[in-house]
Protein backbone atom coordinates (compact mmCIF):
# COMPACT_ATOMS: atom_id res chain seq x y z
CA UNK A 1 0.00 0.00 0.00
CA UNK A 2 1.29 3.46 -0.88
CA UNK A 3 1.88 5.90 1.97
CA UNK A 4 0.99 9.57 1.58
CA UNK A 5 3.39 12.35 2.46
CA UNK A 6 2.49 16.04 2.57
CA UNK A 7 5.05 18.59 1.51
CA UNK A 8 4.41 22.32 1.86
CA UNK A 9 5.34 24.61 -1.00
CA UNK A 10 5.99 27.74 1.03
CA UNK A 11 6.09 30.49 -1.57
CA UNK A 12 2.60 29.91 -2.90
CA UNK A 13 0.95 28.17 0.00
CA UNK A 14 0.66 24.99 -2.07
CA UNK A 15 0.27 21.70 -0.28
CA UNK A 16 1.48 18.85 -2.44
CA UNK A 17 0.57 15.30 -1.48
CA UNK A 18 2.70 12.51 -2.88
CA UNK A 19 2.10 8.77 -2.79
CA UNK A 20 5.37 6.92 -2.35
CA UNK A 21 6.11 3.24 -2.37
CA UNK A 22 8.07 3.42 0.88
CA UNK A 23 6.98 4.14 4.43
CA UNK A 24 6.80 7.78 5.49
CA UNK A 25 9.38 7.04 8.20
CA UNK A 26 11.87 6.15 5.45
CA UNK A 27 11.47 9.51 3.67
CA UNK A 28 13.32 12.66 4.56
CA UNK A 29 11.71 16.10 4.79
CA UNK A 30 12.31 16.70 1.08
CA UNK A 31 10.23 13.61 0.29
CA UNK A 32 13.17 11.50 -0.91
CA UNK A 33 12.92 7.88 0.21
CA UNK A 34 15.86 5.91 1.53
CA UNK A 35 15.55 3.44 -1.35
CA UNK A 36 15.74 6.20 -3.98
CA UNK A 37 11.97 6.40 -4.43
CA UNK A 38 9.98 9.41 -5.57
CA UNK A 39 11.01 12.82 -4.46
CA UNK A 40 10.65 16.46 -5.16
CA UNK A 41 13.38 18.44 -6.85
CA UNK A 42 14.64 21.98 -6.51
CA UNK A 43 13.87 25.12 -8.39
CA UNK A 44 13.91 28.85 -7.95
CA UNK A 45 10.56 30.59 -7.90
CA UNK A 46 9.85 33.65 -9.98
CA UNK A 47 7.78 36.39 -8.42
CA UNK A 48 4.12 36.38 -9.34
CA UNK A 49 2.96 38.98 -11.84
CA UNK A 50 0.63 41.79 -10.88
CA UNK A 51 -3.01 40.99 -11.52
CA UNK A 52 -4.08 42.90 -14.66
CA UNK A 53 -4.41 46.65 -14.55
CA UNK A 54 -2.92 49.39 -16.67
CA UNK A 55 0.64 48.50 -17.55
CA UNK A 56 0.68 45.60 -15.07
CA UNK A 57 1.99 42.15 -15.93
CA UNK A 58 -0.66 39.44 -16.32
CA UNK A 59 -1.38 37.29 -13.29
CA UNK A 60 0.64 34.07 -13.16
CA UNK A 61 -1.69 31.04 -12.94
CA UNK A 62 -0.02 27.87 -11.65
CA UNK A 63 -2.23 25.30 -13.41
CA UNK A 64 0.28 22.67 -14.52
CA UNK A 65 2.06 19.88 -12.60
CA UNK A 66 5.22 18.60 -14.30
CA UNK A 67 6.78 15.28 -13.29
CA UNK A 68 10.35 14.46 -14.35
CA UNK A 69 11.87 10.98 -14.26
CA UNK A 70 15.17 11.29 -12.45
CA UNK A 71 17.26 9.06 -14.69
CA UNK A 72 15.78 5.71 -13.71
CA UNK A 73 17.29 2.60 -15.23
CA UNK A 74 15.80 0.78 -18.22
CA UNK A 75 13.90 -2.13 -16.67
CA UNK A 76 13.82 -4.09 -19.93
CA UNK A 77 10.15 -4.91 -19.35
CA UNK A 78 8.47 -2.15 -21.37
CA UNK A 79 7.91 0.12 -18.36
CA UNK A 80 11.17 2.07 -18.09
CA UNK A 81 11.21 5.22 -16.00
CA UNK A 82 8.77 6.25 -13.30
CA UNK A 83 5.23 4.86 -13.61
CA UNK A 84 2.51 7.42 -12.81
CA UNK A 85 -0.96 6.14 -11.90
CA UNK A 86 -2.77 9.38 -11.17
CA UNK A 87 -2.30 13.14 -10.78
CA UNK A 88 -5.17 15.06 -9.18
CA UNK A 89 -6.06 18.14 -7.15
CA UNK A 90 -8.78 18.85 -4.61
CA UNK A 91 -9.75 22.18 -6.21
CA UNK A 92 -9.20 21.77 -9.96
CA UNK A 93 -9.75 19.01 -12.49
CA UNK A 94 -6.96 17.54 -14.61
CA UNK A 95 -7.90 18.17 -18.24
CA UNK A 96 -4.75 17.30 -20.19
CA UNK A 97 -1.62 15.20 -19.97
CA UNK A 98 1.31 15.74 -22.31
CA UNK A 99 4.30 13.38 -22.15
CA UNK A 100 7.82 13.72 -23.45
CA UNK A 101 8.83 10.08 -23.37
CA UNK A 102 12.37 9.26 -22.34
CA UNK A 103 14.65 6.38 -23.22
CA UNK A 104 14.61 2.69 -22.45
CA UNK A 105 12.16 0.01 -23.41
CA UNK A 106 8.54 1.25 -23.44
CA UNK A 107 5.44 -0.66 -24.53
CA UNK A 108 3.54 1.70 -26.82
CA UNK A 109 1.19 -0.95 -28.20
CA UNK A 110 0.21 -4.57 -27.77
CA UNK A 111 2.78 -6.89 -29.27
CA UNK A 112 5.68 -9.20 -28.49
CA UNK A 113 6.55 -8.72 -24.82
CA UNK A 114 3.86 -6.04 -24.40
CA UNK A 115 0.36 -6.83 -23.11
CA UNK A 116 -0.88 -3.24 -23.64
CA UNK A 117 0.15 0.36 -24.26
CA UNK A 118 2.04 1.69 -21.21
CA UNK A 119 2.66 5.18 -22.70
CA UNK A 120 -0.91 6.53 -22.84
CA UNK A 121 -0.89 9.88 -20.97
CA UNK A 122 -4.65 9.75 -20.33
CA UNK A 123 -3.97 6.97 -17.79
CA UNK A 124 -2.54 9.60 -15.40
CA UNK A 125 -5.73 11.70 -15.34
CA UNK A 126 -8.48 9.09 -15.46
CA UNK A 127 -9.22 9.45 -11.71
CA UNK A 128 -8.79 5.72 -11.38
CA UNK A 129 -8.07 4.22 -8.00
CA UNK A 130 -6.45 1.00 -9.20
CA UNK A 131 -2.82 0.67 -10.15
CA UNK A 132 -1.94 -2.91 -11.02
CA UNK A 133 1.22 -4.06 -12.82
CA UNK A 134 -0.55 -6.37 -15.28
CA UNK A 135 -3.55 -4.09 -15.91
CA UNK A 136 -5.02 -4.10 -19.43
CA UNK A 137 -5.61 -1.39 -20.39
CA UNK A 138 -2.79 0.08 -18.37
CA UNK A 139 -3.55 1.80 -15.05
CA UNK A 140 -0.43 3.97 -15.43
CA UNK A 141 1.91 5.69 -17.86
CA UNK A 142 5.63 4.86 -17.93
CA UNK A 143 7.70 7.96 -18.71
CA UNK A 144 10.96 6.30 -19.78
CA UNK A 145 14.38 7.30 -18.47
CA UNK A 146 14.59 11.10 -18.17
CA UNK A 147 11.03 11.43 -19.52
CA UNK A 148 8.47 13.94 -18.31
CA UNK A 149 4.71 14.37 -17.99
CA UNK A 150 2.90 17.73 -17.86
CA UNK A 151 -0.63 17.57 -16.38
CA UNK A 152 -2.79 20.62 -17.04
CA UNK A 153 -5.69 21.60 -14.75
CA UNK A 154 -8.80 23.68 -15.45
CA UNK A 155 -7.72 26.24 -12.85
CA UNK A 156 -4.90 27.22 -10.56
CA UNK A 157 -3.71 24.65 -8.03
CA UNK A 158 -2.16 27.34 -5.80
CA UNK A 159 -3.29 26.68 -2.23
CA UNK A 160 -4.64 23.25 -3.17
CA UNK A 161 -3.77 19.64 -2.39
CA UNK A 162 -2.14 17.99 -5.40
CA UNK A 163 -1.75 14.20 -5.32
CA UNK A 164 0.76 12.29 -7.45
CA UNK A 165 0.40 8.51 -7.22
CA UNK A 166 3.31 6.38 -8.42
CA UNK A 167 2.94 2.67 -9.15
CA UNK A 168 4.58 0.90 -6.20
CA UNK A 169 6.45 -1.77 -8.14
CA UNK A 170 9.39 -3.90 -7.14
CA UNK A 171 11.83 -1.04 -7.76
CA UNK A 172 11.01 2.51 -6.73
CA UNK A 173 12.18 5.09 -9.25
CA UNK A 174 13.20 8.64 -8.41
CA UNK A 175 11.27 11.56 -9.87
CA UNK A 176 10.82 15.29 -9.32
CA UNK A 177 7.56 17.26 -9.23
CA UNK A 178 7.06 20.95 -10.03
CA UNK A 179 3.99 23.21 -10.12
CA UNK A 180 4.22 25.54 -13.13
CA UNK A 181 2.36 28.15 -15.14
CA UNK A 182 2.66 26.14 -18.37
CA UNK A 183 3.87 22.84 -19.81
CA UNK A 184 6.83 24.25 -21.77
CA UNK A 185 9.68 23.72 -19.34
CA UNK A 186 11.86 26.07 -21.35
CA UNK A 187 9.64 29.07 -20.62
CA UNK A 188 7.42 28.07 -17.67
CA UNK A 189 7.74 29.54 -14.20
CA UNK A 190 7.85 26.66 -11.73
CA UNK A 191 8.01 26.17 -7.95
CA UNK A 192 8.32 23.22 -5.62
CA UNK A 193 9.03 22.54 -1.95
CA UNK A 194 12.73 23.46 -1.95
CA UNK A 195 12.00 27.13 -1.38
CA UNK A 196 13.20 29.44 1.38
CA UNK A 197 10.65 29.88 4.15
Amino acid sequence: MNELKKILVCALGLTVVFAFGCDVEECNEAGVCADGGGGVGGGDPEPEGNPGGAGGAPEVIFDTVIIFDDGSMDDGAGTSGVDICDVSSDCATAVSATPVLGGGELCSAMGPGCSTNRTDPSRAIDAGTGCEAASVPSDYISLGTDGQLAVGFDGSVAGCNVTVVEFAGATQEAYEVYVCDGDDVGSATCVNNDLPV
